[in-house]
């Protein structure tokens, strides 16, 4: 079983870590979840590009720092929640000891070195245990752009 964006029969806001810490409690096979870049070359969770129908604010994600996103609530489902970080997020789903697919949102906006600073994201520690951290898409915004598959291990 595949959690859709962490969340199940709306219990919480998507791509949240409340939503995730609920989640894992049910034991599904993965978490998908979303991630891009910010405007400083970081990673927050979030699968909308344009912040206006969670966070109230018409901006999108290149156009903001980590710093900036993570201040920034989102509403869903009757619930609230920061935005979190990558790092946040992955480290709530250790502490879970909840497996993720990760769906990277590509755009025209992304660094030449976004895959490479994803990777280093990704704990060394977790790999040396053998988890896995399987790359469902890298899907972009346009929709011109070929989908791909990666798996890290």
């Amino acid at each position: 079983m595949i959690s859709h964006r962490g969340v199940d029969d709306g219990n919480g806001v998507q791509n949240t870590i409340p939503a995730l810490q609920k989640t894992a409690r049910e034991k599904p096979d993965y978490i998908e979840m979303d991630i891009q870049e910010t405007k400083d070359h970081q990673f927050v969770v979030m699968h909308d590009n344009n912040l206006e129908e969670l966070a109230g604010v018409n901006r999108t994600v290149h156009e903001l720092t980590l710093a900036e996103l993570t201040t920034l609530t989102v509403r869903e489902n009757g619930y609230s929640a920061k935005i979190p970080s990558f790092d946040q997020y992955l480290t709530a789903a250790e502490k879970a000891h909840q497996r993720l697919l990760v769906e990277i949102k590509v755009s025209p906006q992304d660094s030449p070195q976004m895959m490479t600073n994803f990777i280093k994201r990704l704990p060394a520690t977790a790999i040396e245990k053998g988890q896995s951290y399987p790359f469902v898409e890298l899907s972009s915004r346009s929709g011109v752009e070929e989908t791909s598959t990666a798996l890290i291990c």
